[in-house]
């Protein structure tokens, strides 16, 4: 089975402690051929390791609809094993940290884990007796029980390519803030953390995101108000393309 990974946020760009992201995208992601998808997602989680500014996350299937990536995998799968393979990968990539199912957050504190969607319903090669056997949290509503990702998108050929048919999809699902962050929220937790102190850069997450293509709903709200309130870093030359992307010059 031809597999996928539906990428949001910093796993596309973000080198990782020690590079273990560039590294995991080098030895197993096919970067070129990803493809753009129009999933539910938005800004919903405060991230302690980010100064307590916004990071993306998928929510709820009825929610507006941003775009992510759809990433194909240089590894078929081939038996409940390699499956399991691919998703502990996957979550290495995303928390380094050891983790007792390592598949996702562990029961004390289950901030997120890796959600599948199989194209075919019906065999799902010991995904769900794996997630449940490890004991696995789901982070609902995005993640069921069963470890399945509870939202629809279209199965797309990469770049026209036929031979690309994923017939299964990762993602890791985060859990959300309770209630979600308003636009202003976020913006306003990007402008106010910054205070020009280095390594205080956290807003950019917002366009590294923007400058790969991941963008959520509330994006033209998020960039109204930072540029209104024209933080000095906006000058930052390596904005300069995600600006252009948020202007509509690109």
């Amino acid at each position: 089975m031809k597999v996928g990974v539906l990428i949001i946020g910093s796993l596309r760009w973000e080198d990782g402690t020690d590079g273990i992201r560039k590294k995991w995208r080098e030895e197993r992601l096919i970067v070129g051929k990803e493809v753009k998808v129009q999933v539910p997602i938005c800004y919903g989680r405060k991230s302690s390791s980010r100064g307590d500014t916004y990071t993306m996350v998928f929510s709820s299937q009825d929610s507006p609809l941003g775009t992510a990536l759809l990433v194909p995998c240089k590894y078929e799968i081939e038996s409940k094993e390699s499956l399991v393979e691919e998703a502990e990968a996957l979550w290495k990539a995303e928390s380094p940290s050891p983790s007792r199912s390592k598949i996702g957050g562990n029961s004390s504190d289950p901030w997120g884990c890796v959600g599948i969607m199989f194209r075919e319903k019906g065999n799902d090669f010991g995904w769900s007796a794996h997630f449940r056997a490890v004991g696995q949290s789901p982070v609902e509503p995005v993640v069921t029980a069963d470890g399945i990702l509870n939202f629809e998108i279209p199965w797309l050929k990469a770049n026209g390519d036929s031979s690309y048919q994923p017939d299964v999809i990762l993602a890791i699902a985060n859990k959300p803030e309770s209630p979600l962050p308003t636009p202003k929220t976020i913006a306003t937790a990007w402008i106010t953390n910054r205070k020009d102190e280095p390594g205080k850069d956290y807003e950019n997450y917002f366009f590294r995101d923007v400058e790969h293509g991941i963008q959520t709903p509330d994006d033209d709200e998020i960039w109204k108000i930072i540029k209104s309130e024209k933080p000095k870093w906006l000058a930052n030359n390596e904005y300069k393309k995600a600006i252009k992307i948020l202007e509509g010059k690109n």
